[in-house]
C-alpha cells in the first residue's frame, strides 16, 4: 500500500512508499489518481464562520451576520430569520428535539457572544439569549374553603416563562382543616397530609405578555417533605387568576426549582450529554463590587400593632411574623438580575458602637452573668427606641377578603453586637478592603422589656361560671380579650433597611437572613417560669419543690408529704412549716414543649414580670357513675404585664441571672439532674434550671417571691376573683462567641418583604419586611397534690390528707412554633388542649356539676373517693404540632462569596468549569450543576463524546469527565459512582506526566466522527488519533511534523466518498500552507493537497469545504486538480532504490494510463496523455525540470533527437499503458550548494537553485545518474486541460551496477 514517507534518508526509502505526493487520491484499484475537482454549491452573503449537521441532508450555516439551512441534495439554502445575528469566528452548535412539537432547537457559542439558542423550524423574534430578562411579578395566594382536595400543609407559588428561571417564588400560605370562617377556639392546625375541601386562588400581577405563555408552579411542604409541580401553562396576560384545587399537568425535580441557576455572558465551548447541555469557557456579568455599598445600609426595627385575634390564625395575616425579641440575626442583600439569577450576598454590618456601650460592668454585678468584666453591650440590650408614631395597623374585612394597611407603631435602632470573629481581609480590585475592619458586627433585636410583645387594654379575665337555677353557665370570656371585651393585641418586630445604592445591571434587591437554627441561636426559648422552694423529705434530704397554680407556695401549708415513692403516701414525712424560696426555676415555653431543642443555657434574662387574674372553679364533682370525685380546679390569665426595665420603679432592677444548670423534667418523676432532687411527682413535664441567685418580683402583691394564686375554697361552686397572679417571662440564652461562623460562603433565607420604595437621593427603601417567629396565645395545665387540712377544700373526704389540684395558665409567647397551629391527637384520651377541647366534647369545667368529672379538662387528674384511687395519675399537657406551620419563606438559598469572588473582569471568568443543563430544557443552568477541571494541565479548549464517555480538552492534557453513571476502574477495585449528579467523581487526566501530554491549543479545527477523536497538539506539533487509546498518527511524517513552524491554524475534515481523513494547516504566508489526507483503510498519511479550506461540512456521503463565503462540493466527475477555481498541479515523488549498490540509473519506467471523458457516450475513454513535467535527482546531481514529450513512433532516432532538442524537454515513449524515459543527465554545476531550495519548510512550495545548475550546459559534458538511488517527482500541470484523467500503478528503473 502507498503511503506517504520522509521519516528516513533517501536511500533507505522503504518500497511501496512515496517521499511526495500531491492533489491525488488512491482509487479502488490502489492506484493513485489525481484528484477531481470542486465545484461551487452555495455563495452566502458573508463569511461562513460555523456549521452544524442537522438531521435530514441538511446543514445549518452560520454567517458573520446570519443563519442559515443548507439543502445538499440541492445546493439551495434559506436564511432562517430575518434579523441581524452577529457570529464570531469560530461558533460551535448542537441541536436537541423539542419533545412536545418534534421541531429543532440549536444552541450556539463562539467565545465572544453568550449562549444563544433558537427554534430553527419555528424562529420567533430577533432575541436568541439564552439567559433572558424575566419580569419580577407580583404572585398573591387566598386561601378559598372550597373547590379543591388540598391537603394540610405549606403552599408557596412561582412561575417562569417558557424556558426561563424560576426568579420568585410567593410568599408561604397555610392549610389547615377548618373554615377560615370558624370560631377562633376552634380553628387550629392538623397532622400533615390532612384531606380539606379547600383550594388556593393565584393571583399573578405584572406579566410580560411579549411572551407567549406562563408556567405556574405549586410548592408544597407536607410533613416536611417538599415537592413542585407544574400546575398548568396560561396564557400571558397582564393579571393571571387562577384556582389551584390539587390538580397538576406534571412534576417538576427540586432541583429544577430549588437550585439557584446560573448565566453567563461568553461560552466558547459546546456540547450534549445524557440529555443535557454542557457549556465552558465560560464568562460570566461581572463580580460586582456591591459590599462597600452594603457596608452603608441602615437597618431599624420597627413594631406593627395587631389585633391579636386575627394574627397566625388566618391565612392572610400568617406570614406577618416577628423577628424574636433579643436575638442577633445576620442580615445580607442579594441583587436579581434581569435573567433570574443572582448576585452573592453581601453582608449587611450591624451598627457601630456608641458612646457609653463601652463601659465596663464589673464581674461582681449580678446581672454580669459571665464570670469576668465586661463591656456593658454584652451584658445589657442597647436597642433604642427613636420614634413613637403609636400609628394602629388597620383591617377591612369583606366576605373574607381582608384588606389590611400595616401601620408602624414604635421605630429604633438595633442593640449593639459584634463577634469574636474579625472581618475577613479581602480586597477588591482597587486594592480596598472590601468589609469593614475589626469584629463582624450582627444586628441585636429589642426585648420585650423595652417593646413589649403584647397589650391588653383592661387586666384579662378567664372564663368565668355562673349559677342560674342551680345550673352552671359560662361567660364565654375569650382567653384573648380583655375584662371588659376589648381588643388584645400583638407588637410583631419587623425590620426597615434603608440606604440602598442602586447599582446597574440590579432590578431588584432582596433581604435576606441566616436561618436560626438549633446551633446558631442564642434565644433558645422564651416562657413563663414558676418558683421553687426548699421541701425536706422523710429521709431528711431536702428537695426542691415547684410553686403551686402560677407562684404560690402555701405558707400555711405542711411541707410536701411524699416519700419519694410514686404510689406511696404518708402523713409520717417531715414537715417544713415556713418552706424557703430556692433559686431553681420551673419554665414553660412553646419551643421547649414543641420543638425541644437542645438546652445548655448559659443565663436567663427577665423581659417582663407578669400580672395575672384567676378563677377557682370547685373541688368536689361526680363522674359518670355519680360518684365522689375530688380536684380543685383553678384558671389564670397572664395577659398584662409589668415591665421589668422600667427606671421609675423604686426597687432595683435586676434583669438577668447565670445559669448554672438546666434539664428536661418529664411528668411525674423525681429528677435528679440537680444537686438536690426536684420533685415533679404528680406534676406536667416543663424544664427546670438553677439560677446564680434568686429573681424577685418587682411589683408584689404577696412577697417578692410568692403570689397568692392558690387560696382556699369558700363555697362549692363559686367563681372566686384571685387578682394576685406574678410570673416572670423571659428567655433562657446563650452566648455564641461566633454566632453565625464565618462571612465567607454562609447560606441565607428569604424573608417576607412589602413595599419597595426610592428616597429624594434615588436610594432605595424595603419596608415591611417580617421574620421568623411567633406571637402567640398558650395555655398549659398545671397538676399537683395537695393536703386538704389546710383549708383548701371545703368539703373532702376524712380519711384523705392528699388531694389533687388542676391549674389552666394562658399567656402570650414568643416562640418558633406558631401554637394557633397546634393540634389535638386522640380525643376520646384526652389528647386535647384549651380552649380547643374537643371542638366542645370536653369542657374547661364541670359548670357547677352540669357535665361529669370525666368531660372536665381541669378535673382530669382526680381522687375517686368510691374506689379510693387517683384517676389519670401523671397526666401531661398534649403538644400536638406539624411544623409545617412554622416554615418561613425559605425554600431557596442565597450564598455568600467567598475570598475566590473577585470584583475584577478577568476573574469574572471559569474557563476550566463545565455547567450543565436541567435535562432536556437546555436553557436552565443550576448554580451547583458544574464541575471544574483542574487547571494543571493548562485551559479548556475543547469537549465532547466518545463511546458514551465526556471529555474535556485542555492546553496539555485530555481529562475523562465522570458521570453518576459511569464506573471508575481502578488497578483491582471498581467504584460504583451514583451520588444522583451528574457528575460522579473527579476528572481523571490520561496522562500522568508533569509536563502533559497530547494537549490541545486551539477550541476548533478538531473532528469527532466513527474514527475516533482527531486533534493536533501545537506544542509538541503531532496530530493525534482518540479512539480507545490516545496515539499520535505521525508515521511517514514525524520530522515533518516536528520541524512545523509554530502559529497555524489548522483543521481536520473526512471525506466519506474516498475515505479519508483531511487535514489543513495554514500560515500567514499562505505559500507556505498545505493539507494532508490519511487513508482510513491503510491507517497512513497519503497525500498533499493544494486547497485551504477554512473548514470542512460533515456529511455522511459526500465531500464539502468552506472557502471564505462558499460551500465547495469535492470529487466532482470529469475535471482534475481544479480547487475553489484554481487550478493546481498533481505530483508525485518516488524514491528508487539500487539492490545493486551504487549504480548507473539508466532510464525510468511508470505504469499509467490517461482519460477524457466522452460527452457523447457518456464514458471515459483513453488518450496518449502522461505527466507534463518530472525531475529527477540523487544525493549530487539534479536533472532540472523536464518537460515530457510523449512520442510512439520507435523508428525515430531518439539519440540524434535528443542531441538536437533543448536540455529542459525529455521524450517519453509509451509501449501499451508503460512509459519509458531514458534522457536525462546531471546538470549541476555547483556541488557545494543544494540544487532545490524550499522558500519554507512545505514540499508544496519549492524552487531550483539556478546558482546551482546549468540548464545549458552541453550534453557532452553532462555526467549519467550515478548513486544508491534515484529520486523521481513526476508532475501533471495543464491548466488548459482539466480534464484529463491520470491513473499511475507502477514506479521502476532500469540501472547498471557502477564500476566505481
Amino acid at each position: 500500500m502507498l503511503s506517504l514517507q520522509r521519516d528516513v534518508q533517501p536511500i533507505n526509502q522503504p518500497e511501496q512508499t512515496i517521499r511526495f505526493g500531491l492533489n491525488g487520491v488512491k482509487n479502488e484499484f490502489d492506484a493513485i489518481e489525481n484528484e477531481r475537482s470542486t465545484t461551487l454549491c452555495a455563495d452566502f452573503p458573508e463569511e461562513v464562520v460555523g456549521q452544524l449537521t442537522l438531521n435530514k441532508n441538511e446543514v445549518l450555516i452560520f454567517t458573520t451576520n446570519s443563519i442559515f439551512i443548507l439543502d445538499l441534495d440541492d445546493c439551495t439554502y434559506t436564511e432562517v430569520i430575518d434579523c441581524d445575528i452577529p457570529n464570531a469566528k469560530y461558533v460551535s452548535a448542537v441541536y436537541h428535539i423539542l419533545e412536545d412539537c418534534n421541531q429543532r432547537e440549536v444552541y450556539w457559542v463562539d467565545g465572544v457572544h453568550e449562549l444563544r439558542k433558537i427554534n430553527i423550524d419555528k424562529p420567533e423574534d430577533c432575541d436568541f439569549k439564552v439567559f433572558k430578562c424575566n419580569h419580577i411579578l407580583e404572585i398573591k395566594p387566598k386561601v378559598l374553603n372550597y373547590g379543591g382536595f388540598l391537603s394540610t400543609g405549606t403552599y408557596q407559588f412561582a412561575y417562569r416563562y417558557k424556558d426561563g428561571n424560576v426568579a420568585i417564588i410567593s410568599d408561604p400560605i397555610y392549610i389547615y382543616d377548618e373554615n377560615t370562617a370558624e370560631s377562633w377556639s376552634l380553628i387550629d392546625g392538623a397532622v400533615a397530609g390532612t384531606a380539606t375541601s379547600k383550594s388556593i386562588e393565584i393571583i399573578v400581577n405584572g406579566v410580560n405578555t411579549i411572551e407567549e405563555e406562563v408556567e405556574l408552579i405549586a410548592i408544597s411542604t407536607i410533613g416536611g417533605v417538599i415537592s413542585a409541580v407544574i400546575i398548568d401553562k396560561v396564557q400571558a396576560i397582564p393579571t393571571i387568576n387562577y384556582i389551584y384545587n390539587g390538580s397538576f399537568k406534571s412534576a417538576m425535580t427540586l432541583n429544577e426549582l430549588l437550585v439557584p441557576t446560573i448565566s453567563f455572558s461568553v461560552a466558547s465551548l459546546i456540547c450534549e450529554f445524557q440529555n443535557s447541555l454542557l457549556i465552558s469557557g465560560l464568562k460570566q456579568v461581572k463580580n460586582i463590587d456591591y459590599q462597600k455599598y452594603a457596608n452603608e445600609i441602615k437597618v431599624d426595627w420597627v413594631t406593627y400593632k395587631i389585633p391579636a385575634s386575627l394574627a397566625y390564625k388566618q391565612p392572610d395575616f400568617m406570614n406577618l411574623k416577628t423577628f424574636m425579641g433579643d436575638e442577633v440575626y445576620a442580615f445580607g442583600i442579594v441583587g436579581f438580575f434581569c435573567d433570574g439569577t443572582t448576585t452573592p450576598v453581601f453582608h449587611i454590618p450591624g451598627r457601630i458602637k456608641e458612646l457609653g456601650e463601652e463601659i465596663i460592668v464589673p464581674a461582681t454585678n449580678p446581672d454580669n452573668f459571665y464570670s469576668c468584666d465586661k463591656e456593658y453591650w454584652e451584658v445589657y440590650n442597647t436597642a433604642k427606641i427613636t420614634a413613637q408614631p403609636h400609628e394602629t395597623s388597620s383591617f377591612e374585612e369583606d366576605c373574607g377578603n381582608y384588606d389590611f394597611k400595616l401601620r408602624v407603631w414604635e421605630r429604633g435602632s438595633m442593640g449593639y453586637n459584634e463577634q469574636c470573629l474579625l472581618y475577613p481581609e479581602i480586597k477588591n480590585c482597587e486594592d480596598e478592603f472590601m468589609y469593614p475592619s475589626g469584629n463582624v458586627r450582627h444586628h441585636r433585636f429589642p426585648d420585650r422589656s423595652l417593646v413589649p410583645h403584647f397589650e391588653s387594654q383592661t387586666l384579662p379575665d378567664v372564663e368565668c361560671i355562673i349559677l342560674e337555677d342551680d345550673k352552671g353557665l359560662s361567660n364565654n370570656t375569650l382567653p384573648y380579650k380583655g375584662d371588659n371585651g376589648e381588643e388584645m393585641y400583638i407588637f410583631p418586630l419587623g425590620i426597615e433597611v434603608s440606604n440602598i445604592e442602586p447599582f446597574e445591571g440590579i432590578y431588584h434587591w432582596e433581604i435576606v437572613h441566616v436561618k436560626r437554627t438549633a446551633l446558631n441561636k442564642t434565644v433558645i426559648a422564651k416562657g413563663n417560669t414558676h418558683k421553687t422552694f426548699y421541701t425536706q423529705l422523710i429521709n431528711g434530704q431536702i428537695a426542691y419543690h415547684p410553686h403551686y397554680n402560677i407562684n404560690s407556695s402555701l405558707d400555711f401549708v405542711v411541707g410536701f408529704g411524699d416519700n419519694g415513692s410514686v404510689s406511696a403516701y404518708s402523713e409520717a414525712n417531715k414537715m417544713v412549716d415556713f418552706p424557703e424560696d430556692s433559686s431553681v426555676y420551673k419554665f414553660h415555653s412553646p419551643n421547649t414543649a414543641f420543638l425541644k431543642p437542645s438546652l445548655e443555657a448559659t443565663h436567663f434574662v427577665v423581659e417582663q414580670e407578669w400580672d395575672g387574674n384567676g378563677r377557682c372553679y370547685g373541688s368536689d364533682d361526680k363522674n359518670i357513675l355519680n360518684e365522689d370525685c375530688f380536684v380543685g380546679r383553678f384558671n389564670f390569665n397572664m395577659a398584662a404585664y409589668n415591665n421589668a426595665n422600667d427606671l421609675s420603679r423604686p426597687t432595683q432592677v435586676i434583669k438577668q441571672r447565670k445559669i448554672t444548670k438546666d434539664s428536661y423534667i418529664s411528668a411525674h418523676i423525681t429528677s435528679s439532674a440537680f444537686d438536690k432532687p426536684f420533685i415533679n411527682l404528680h406534676q406536667e413535664s416543663g424544664v427546670a434550671f438553677n439560677l446564680e441567685s434568686r429573681l424577685p418580683f418587682l411589683a408584689v402583691c404577696n412577697t417578692e417571691h410568692k403570689d397568692s394564686s392558690l387560696t382556699p375554697f369558700f363555697s362549692l361552686y363559686e367563681c372566686a376573683l384571685i387578682p394576685c397572679a406574678r410570673s416572670l417571662y423571659g428567655s433562657m440564652k446563650r452566648v455564641l462567641c461566633n454566632q453565625y461562623g464565618s462571612l465567607q460562603g454562609l447560606e441565607y433565607k428569604s424573608l417576607i418583604q412589602g413595599t419597595r420604595t426610592t428616597n429624594h437621593e434615588g436610594k432605595y427603601e424595603i419596608k415591611e419586611i417580617f421574620g421568623d417567629s411567633f406571637i402567640n396565645y398558650w395555655s398549659y395545665r398545671r397538676t399537683a397534690l395537695l393536703h386538704f387540712n389546710q383549708g383548701i377544700f371545703l368539703a373532702a373526704p376524712d380519711n384523705k390528707d392528699e388531694l389533687p389540684i388542676s391549674c389552666g395558665v394562658h399567656g402570650w409567647y414568643e416562640s418558633d412554633v406558631n401554637v394557633d397551629m397546634r393540634h389535638e391527637g386522640v380525643v376520646g384520651i384526652g389528647e386535647i388542649y384549651y380552649p380547643k377541647l374537643g371542638n366542645g366534647f370536653y369542657k374547661l369545667d364541670t359548670l357547677g356539676k352540669q357535665f361529669t368529672i370525666e368531660q372536665s379538662y381541669l378535673g382530669r387528674f382526680h381522687f375517686n373517693n368510691s374506689n379510693n384511687s387517683y384517676i389519670n395519675l401523671g397526666i401531661d399537657n398534649y403538644y400536638g404540632y406539624n411544623q409545617d406551620y412554622s416554615l418561613n419563606k425559605e425554600i431557596r438559598s442565597f450564598f455568600a462569596y467567598t475570598d475566590k469572588y473577585k470584583t475584577c473582569d478577568c476573574n469574572s471568568e471559569y474557563l476550566n468549569d463545565i455547567a450543565v443543563s436541567d435535562v432536556k430544557n437546555w436553557s436552565t443552568f443550576r448554580f451547583n450543576n458544574r464541575i471544574q477541571v483542574p487547571a494543571t494541565f493548562g485551559l479548556g479548549t475543547n469537549m465532547f463524546v466518545l463511546s458514551n464517555s465526556l471529555y474535556y480538552h485542555t492546553e496539555d492534557n485530555l481529562w475523562k469527565i465522570f458521570s453518576s453513571q459511569s464506573r471508575l476502574e481502578t488497578d483491582k477495585d471498581t467504584i460504583y459512582i451514583g451520588n444522583g449528579n451528574l457528575f460522579g467523581s473527579t476528572p481523571l487526566s490520561l496522562f500522568a506526566t508533569k509536563e502533559g501530554s497530547a494537549g490541545l491549543q486551539r477550541k476548533h479545527g478538531t473532528l469527532l466522527n466513527e474514527m475516533g477523536y482527531f486533534f493536533f497538539d501545537d506544542k509538541a506539533n503531532k496530530p493525534y488519533n482518540f479512539r480507545e487509546d490516545v496515539l499520535p498518527i505521525t508515521e511517514g511524517l514525524s520530522l515533518f511534523f516536528r520541524d512545523l513552524p509554530k502559529n497555524a491554524e489548522w483543521v481536520f475534515g473526512h471525506d466519506p466518498h474516498l475515505n479519508r481523513i483531511l487535514f489543513t494547516v495554514k500560515y500567514e504566508d499562505i505559500s507556505c500552507s498545505f493539507s494532508l489526507s490519511r487513508l482510513r483503510d491503510t491507517g497512513k498519511w497519503f497525500m498533499f493537497h493544494s486547497y485551504l479550506p477554512s473548514m470542512y461540512l460533515n456529511h455522511r456521503k459526500n465531500f464539502y469545504s468552506v472557502k471564505e463565503n462558499s460551500v465547495w462540493l469535492h470529487n466532482q466527475a470529469n475535471t482534475y486538480q481544479t480547487f475553489y477555481n484554481t487550478y493546481y498541479p498533481h505530483e508525485i515523488e518516488i524514491i528508487e532504490v539500487s539492490k545493486q549498490g551504487s549504480s548507473i540509473f539508466n532510464n525510468v519506467i511508470y505504469m499509467q494510463d490517461a482519460f477524457t471523458y466522452n460527452t457523447a457516450f457518456n464514458l471515459e475513454h483513453p488518450i496518449n496523455e502522461t505527466f507534463t513535467h518530472l525531475y529527477l535527482y540523487n544525493s549530487r546531481q539534479f536533472s532540472g525540470l523536464l518537460s515530457l514529450k510523449p512520442h510512439t513512433d520507435s523508428t525515430i532516432d531518439y539519440y540524434l533527437e535528443a542531441i538536437q532538442d533543448l536540455t529542459s524537454t525529455a521524450k517519453v515513449n509509451r509501449k501499451e499503458n508503460k512509459w519509458l524515459l531514458n534522457e536525462f543527465d546531471d546538470i549541476v554545476e555547483d556541488y557545494t550548494i543544494p540544487f532545490i531550495i524550499y522558500p519554507c519548510f512545505s514540499p508544496l512550495n519549492y524552487e531550483v537553485n539556478d546558482l546551482a545548475v546549468d540548464p545549458n550546459r552541453p550534453y557532452y559534458a553532462r555526467e549519467r545518474f550515478r548513486d544508491f538511488y534515484l529520486g523521481q517527482k513526476f508532475i501533471n500541470f495543464r491548466p488548459e486541460n482539466p480534464e484529463i484523467k491520470l491513473v499511475t500503478t507502477i514506479f521502476n528503473t532500469l540501472t547498471t551496477q557502477s564500476s566505481r
